[in-house]
């Protein structure tokens, strides 16, 4: 049974950095005894959308991108093997690949669906911005959740379970020792200012909810070089949910090709055993 290596991105053509550094040394194209690493790239929020933020993203994109993955897929296999015994490596190992990239919420969603999106979106830009200054948030610690605070909490369950992980792997018993999640520290247009100001982001959200169900995972970001940043989104994290385990957290930047040590074997020795 294959390991699953799941992202969670709000950009599709920015994941083709790690596709190309890290998820390519997942696969163990060169290690024909070893299984590799499944990939799984779930695509959610909308901080690198340009133009209209309240665009989705259409079945179409989500073909494309596969179909990326897959080109990048067949090119290693015969930087490894050669074009003859690539193609016998591809054959092998192209589940690991198979329709790998998946975009949470589209356009040709259902109604329904496509307005929980946009709840969902609109729901944590408000917690957010209304948490008030630390004083009023002391205060608040004292009260009960508001109706807001408690929807957005359940609408990332809801996401968490539109998500399939236990899917992934044969034996669910097992998927929290199988799958390894990375989360996107913006996920939603704003984050970055609102982790600046010690505000709550969704990301947080994610990343507890999949703790509490023992799934190792960890923090990846364009801006994880930004110390002031990367701490605002640590305290802000422990003093929300009371959790001082150490959060693993990645550039962007060290998953790529150009830089990348092995990543994976980093990630496995940092997360699960942080886990």
């Amino acid at each position: 049974m294959s390991k699953t290596l799941l992202w969670i991105d709000d950009s599709m053509e920015r994941i083709l950095e790690v596709i190309q550094g890290a998820i390519v040394d997942s696969w163990k194209l060169d290690k024909e005894d070893e299984e590799g690493m499944k990939t799984r790239i779930l695509i959610f929020g909308d901080a690198c959308q340009e133009g209209d933020s309240a665009a989705l993203w259409e079945r179409k994109n989500e073909v494309k991108m596969n179909s990326k993955l897959l080109n990048i897929f067949l090119e290693e296999c015969e930087n490894v093997e050669g074009p003859t015994d690539g193609n016998e490596t591809a054959e092998k190992k192209r589940h690991l690949i198979d329709n790998a990239i998946q975009i949470l919420y589209r356009a040709e969603d259902s109604e329904e669906d496509r307005n929980l999106y946009y709840s969902i979106k609109e729901l944590w830009k408000k917690e957010a911005d209304e948490e008030g200054t630390k004083e009023e948030a002391k205060s608040k610690e004292k009260e009960a959740e508001t109706n807001d605070s408690q929807q957005a909490k359940t609408d990332v369950a809801k996401i968490i379970e539109r998500m399939h992980i236990e899917k992934d792997v044969a034996d669910v018993s097992t998927a929290k020792e199988e799958t390894i999640i990375g989360i996107d520290l913006e996920l939603l247009s704003g984050d970055l200012e609102r982790v600046r100001n010690h505000k709550k982001i969704i990301s947080m959200e994610f990343y507890h909810q999949l703790q509490e169900k023992k799934y190792p995972c960890f923090i990846y970001s364009s801006n994880a070089d930004d110390y002031q940043l990367i701490e605002a989104w640590k305290d802000t994290y422990k003093k929300l949910y009371h959790d001082n385990r150490t959060v693993p957290t990645y550039e962007r930047s060290d998953f790529s090709r150009k830089s990348r040590e092995n990543m994976i074997e980093r990630i496995e020795r940092d997360v699960v055993k942080n886990n």
